[in-house]
């Protein structure tokens, strides 16, 4: 069972530059192609800070079969994690394979972080551009972004059901909710980010148990982690913040572009 030591978003947004103890700290070569698929962001925009804003992928990242890809819907996952088929990666360093490494030595993951969305086939079938969010962008989208003059739990974001799958759905800026809108159903322009659990090694662990991760790209020093959005409903309730967390577990991953 894993077990986890949960922070203030204050704390952990503090851990990013400044060292601070933790109890838990969580080669494939791309082939190269000469085709761009035309993978269209989700339209709307989300604001990441005071200035800057972005659009999200279609899916989350997918490896099967030595194919990087986007999940086709925003509610698709692998139903089994091998060698050919992972979506829930560790973190991702110069010597640890864009995430799809097995180890669970710390020590492994202390090389520099390489975001997801520079990996060369990924650039060569989608297009550049494409990054994870940093901690203190995902705290603002959740908590400081302001829809329609209010920001956070029924504003920004809600705990939902789509298809069947627990998660978060985000509300694009300026979303104006349809009374029309069909209930389990992503409404247009809106991003879900479905709770796939986390990988240990080998094994899914939680899928299923409506508990989420996705990775940031900001990182914990003493010992080496990362920090990930977090999710988990419990008895009804949806708890969510910016954590900090092993490098060894692995966590969804939801490509942005910024918008230019």
């Amino acid at each position: 069972m894993r077990i986890k030591k949960f922070l203030l978003v204050v704390a952990v947004l503090t851990v990013i530059a400044a060292c601070q103890k933790s109890d838990d700290i969580r080669p494939v070569t791309p082939s190269d192609t000469d085709t761009i698929v035309v993978a269209e962001p989700v339209p709307a925009l989300f604001s990441i800070n005071e200035k800057e804003q972005v659009r999200f992928a279609p899916g989350n990242l997918q490896y099967v079969e030595g194919v990087w890809r986007f999940a086709e819907k925003q509610t698709d996952f692998l139903p089994l994690y091998d060698a050919e088929h992972c979506d829930l990666f560790t973190w991702s360093t110069t010597q640890t394979q864009w995430g799809l490494d097995t180890s669970t030595n710390p020590t492994d993951y202390e090389f520099p972080f390489v975001d997801w969305g520079t990996m060369p086939q990924l650039v060569a079938t989608y297009g550049e551009g494409w990054r994870v969010l940093d901690a203190i962008e995902w705290d603002y989208l959740l908590n400081e972004r302001l829809v329609n003059g209010q920001a956070g739990e029924g504003h920004s974001w809600i705990a939902t059901y789509i298809d069947g799958q627990y998660g978060v759905l985000l509300y694009p800026d300026g979303y104006v909710q349809q009374q029309s809108h069909v209930a389990g159903v992503i409404p247009d322009s809106c991003v879900f980010l479905p709770a796939l659990g986390y990988r240990l090694g080998h094994e899914i662990q939680n899928r299923g148990n409506h508990i989420g991760y996705y990775w940031s790209a900001s990182t914990t020093y003493c010992p080496p982690g990362a920090v990930s959005l977090q999710f988990r409903e419990t008895d009804g309730s949806t708890t969510i913040g910016i954590y900090a967390d092993g490098r060894y577990y692995g966590s969804a991953v939801r490509l942005v572009k910024d918008v230019l």
